[in-house]
């Protein structure tokens, strides 16, 4: 408690100057530690500066309508998640078996590069032109369709498109894809659904 007197410092003021001193504190002893780790770990002559970094993967957003940033937002979450389980459990346990450590291979069972697919994979280019107006034909039964970016990509050289012709398109190529689902009632305000990781997302086709 602040108590009246000739030094007093109002509460609030107080509550900051402590914020500012402790992230200051956290700061000092965060690049004194990476210092020492970097003495410690390197040991051959060289010039430059060493880095450690903090990666804080970017938050699942989930709305009862999402647009345009969900997607890009859910997307960058998705491909991250997907690096760390591949780092994790993957890389990390074939590296125990070069070393020779006893080990059983475990399955985490969580491959996320099929909604990954969906949203990124790019537009096939004409074998002749290499633009993306001439695609070539499809291949067992155009098995590996372009992915939403892509689509979304494409309807927007048309002067005509609208939202409705792009849900269309999306639906027309990726409508048996196991990661997308079309409206299922005509109370859904959605006009499709991504199934992410993290659950499933309604999309619109308006930005």
């Amino acid at each position: 408690m602040c108590r009246p007197g000739p030094h007093c410092v109002p509460c609030p003021q107080a509550d900051f100057a402590l914020e500012a001193l402790a992230k200051a504190t956290y700061e000092r002893l965060f690049r004194w530690l990476v210092l020492r780790l970097n003495r410690a770990l390197d040991r051959s002559p060289r010039q430059g500066a060493s880095f450690l970094g903090i990666l804080d993967i970017a938050g699942f957003e989930i709305f009862q309508l999402n647009s345009f940033e969900q997607l890009c937002i859910n997307y960058t979450n998705e491909k991250l998640q997907q690096l760390f389980n591949h780092t994790m459990f993957i890389l990390e346990q074939e590296e125990y078996q070069r070393e020779g450590i006893p080990w059983t291979f475990l399955d985490f069972g969580l491959d996320l590069q099929p909604c990954i697919d969906l949203i990124e994979r790019p537009q096939p280019k004409c074998p002749v032109f290499g633009d993306l107006t001439c695609s070539p034909p499809p291949v067992d039964g155009q098995a590996n369709p372009p992915g939403l970016l892509a689509l979304l990509d494409e309807e927007c050289w048309f002067p005509k498109a609208t939202d409705k012709s792009f849900v269309e398109k999306v639906a027309q190529e990726q409508g048996g894809h196991p990661k997308f689902q079309r409206p299922r009632n005509l109370r859904d305000q959605a006009d499709f659904s991504v199934l992410h990781y993290a659950g499933k997302v309604g999309g619109r086709g308006q930005p």
